[in-house]
């Protein structure tokens, strides 16, 4: 916290990035129709969230954590403070930032895409992207922990990142996934994160009946054949192969992934402190 009130640069920094790209999101889905070309807009919209989400923060983190270790290193041999101490203070310290830029974010875009209205809606949406971004932020600072290098950290994380949203459900069918790799979408905040806001948006009233026009190739928007058109919001979920049920499971799956990477995270810095003293 220290550190956010020392270079309220970085603060001021993130919340404008966050409302500059809030602005856009709303500019490019504004207005969005309840029919099958508005369909696609708004499942682009909420994956564009939880992907902006991951790669600002996760990257944001991995720009200025590695810069610690030098001195973490030297002051903990010196006794000065252990390393569990700084430990919990990066994280506190990071988490109040990474969570007003991704209410910002909401804020900014969620009524000009045209999201459902309703207050109950509006508030999930927000504290799922709030968990996903939490779950990266600790993602990004156990990278930063385990890696001897920015550099490395990076190399890490891109692999990494491109699995997850690979299995996160937009690109592939979650149920059409092989059994030897469908297990990475249960590490996968993508996958987690994705299923609840679907189900949070498509299960509202706003799409219980959905309009089967689309735009053609001639321009016109004409009516699809009925076996292709997706007529509601619970037929939206079906095709993804989601479940309705899992949305509150998926919170709490994201909490339990963010506390055990913070362990790993924690652990493997223990012993790059003690092995570099």
């Amino acid at each position: 916290m220290i550190d956010n009130i020392r270079n309220p640069a970085i603060m001021k920094a993130k919340m404008i990035q966050k409302l500059f790209m809030g602005l856009f999101i709303g500019s490019l889905f504004y207005g969005l129709e309840v029919d099958q070309d508005g369909l696609a807009g708004y499942k682009g919209a909420l994956f564009y969230y939880i992907s902006e989400l991951t790669y600002s923060t996760i990257f944001g983190i991995q720009a200025f954590m590695p810069a610690d270790f030098p001195p973490l290193v030297r002051e903990y041999d010196d006794r000065i403070y252990p390393i569990s101490a700084y430990y919990i203070a990066k994280i506190f310290s990071f988490l109040p930032i990474f969570t007003i830029d991704g209410a910002i974010l909401i804020v900014s875009s969620y009524f000009f895409v045209g999201f459902s209205n309703d207050f109950a809606t509006f508030f999930r949406q927000m504290l799922t992207c709030m968990i996903i971004e939490w779950n990266v932020a600790a993602l990004g600072i156990a990278v930063c922990a385990m890696a001897p290098s920015y550099a490395i950290a990076v190399t890490v994380t891109g692999p990494l990142l491109t699995v997850f949203s690979l299995t996160g459900g937009l690109f592939t069918n979650v149920s059409e996934m092989h059994g030897w790799i469908s297990w990475v979408q249960y590490f996968s905040w993508f996958r987690y994160g994705y299923e609840s806001l679907i189900v949070n948006q498509f299960g509202n009233e706003k799409f219980d009946s959905i309009s089967c026009s689309m735009f053609q190739p001639n321009g016109k928007k004409e009516m699809m054949p009925m076996e292709l058109c997706e007529e509601s919001g619970a037929a939206v979920v079906q095709n993804f192969s989601f479940d309705s049920s899992n949305f509150y499971t998926n919170w709490i799956s994201m909490l339990l992934l963010t506390i055990v990477i913070y362990i790993v995270g924690y652990m493997e810095l223990v012993r790059r402190v003690i092995a570099n003293r």
